[in-house]
């Protein structure tokens, strides 16, 4: 009982809604006794095993964030973000991002966390320019834009790693870019370092349609949570809901994931 009354992580649904102002758009089920391989195939479940009750998951949150959009407050360029490290950011990212372009939207991937940079190891690709080049003023923005092997998701990456993130975030090229890229794409969606780390996801949020948090089940305090929000609020950033990431399953409810969803 003293454990658990000194435990102030988030752990399920009822813990993010104890949050005021918090809404919570989904849980990812936790993936038990996962070895590197099948940690690295989980950035993209999503294609890779469709039918697994993983990716519908990640399905349902992608129908969340799609509603959580208005005629007054659209969501067509999102950050997303944790508030620590290792919480799943980014493979979160990549699974929401295939699951839009499967419904023939055409999806942007931008690696805006020029710290570590890691979407071009996940598609297969060099890091030679990304969006750091673009920053810098060394390449075009037309030179920027990568096919992925899946359809309708392309990707921008990170680039070599600049001396200045944070000011070349904040830079008049990157509101350029935020204004051309879209017009041309129906979702893009930004990978940011931490938010309770550094501050780039914070200069971010201004001029995008909104900041989802991943929080991971088990880690993340609630203090974290309470910490960003007024921070975000500070920023004139809209929060659009959290993403509750390694949701331990029972038993009984992992055989209604499966068996609804069609698992073998």
């Amino acid at each position: 009982f003293l454990f658990e009354y000194l435990d102030d992580t988030i752990k399920s649904d009822s813990d993010i809604e104890s949050l005021s102002d918090l809404l919570l758009l989904g849980n990812i089920p936790k993936v038990e006794n996962a070895n590197k391989e099948s940690w690295h195939k989980m950035d993209l479940l999503v294609h890779l095993n469709p039918k697994d009750p993983v990716a519908e998951a990640y399905r349902a949150i992608r129908t969340s964030i799609m509603f959580s959009a208005t005629e007054e407050h659209p969501l067509k360029c999102v950050v997303i973000t944790s508030p620590g490290p290792q919480d799943g950011k980014t493979t979160t990212l990549c699974n929401l991002g295939i699951s839009m372009a499967q419904l023939r939207k055409k999806v942007l991937l931008v690696d805006g966390d020029l710290r570590k940079p890691r979407l071009h190891d996940i598609f297969g690709q060099d890091n030679k320019i990304g969006l750091s080049s673009f920053l810098c003023g060394q390449v075009e923005l037309g030179k920027l834009v990568q096919k992925t092997d899946i359809e309708n998701l392309f990707l921008v990456k990170g680039g070599p790693h600049p001396p200045n993130p944070s000011e070349l975030l904040e830079s008049n090229k990157m509101k350029e870019f935020m204004k051309e890229v879209k017009k041309d794409f129906d979702f893009v969606l930004f990978d940011s370092p931490p938010i309770n780390v550094v501050t780039d996801a914070i200069i971010l949020s201004p001029i995008t349609d909104g900041v989802i948090l991943v929080a991971e089940s088990g880690k993340t305090p609630k203090r974290a949570l309470l910490r960003i929000m007024p921070i975000l609020k500070n920023a004139k950033a809209r929060l659009i809901g959290i993403i509750l990431n390694k949701v331990s399953l029972t038993a009984h409810n992992y055989y209604y994931y499966s068996h609804y969803y069609g698992k073998k």
